[in-house]
């Protein structure tokens, strides 16, 4: 059985690279990229080390671009564990 990519790699590829390339230039601020993940479908689920993401949904291109910045900012993914873990610890 043969697989058709859904998102070229080169795309992913290029698309990892930017948002690695933007944490050189741009503050990555947690509540910011959480807003922008969830505008591209990427959804959340807190684990005890951290979170995990589900891109079934999601915009897989974006997703990455935004993996990218994360990884590549030191601190982010604490920051961003940090205010989801807020999140959901506060009243509905």
């Amino acid at each position: 059985m043969s697989f058709k990519h859904v998102v070229e790699p080169a795309k992913l590829g290029a698309a990892r690279v930017a948002g690695q390339a933007a944490a050189r230039y741009l503050h990555l601020d947690p509540a910011y990229w959480i807003e922008r993940a969830a505008l591209a479908g990427v959804r959340f689920e807190l684990v005890r080390s951290g979170f995990v993401t589900n891109c079934l949904e999601a915009d897989f291109e974006t997703a990455v671009f935004l993996e990218g910045w994360m990884d590549a900012t030191p601190g982010a993914m604490d920051a961003v564990t940090a205010l989801l873990r807020r999140r959901t610890s506060m009243p509905h």
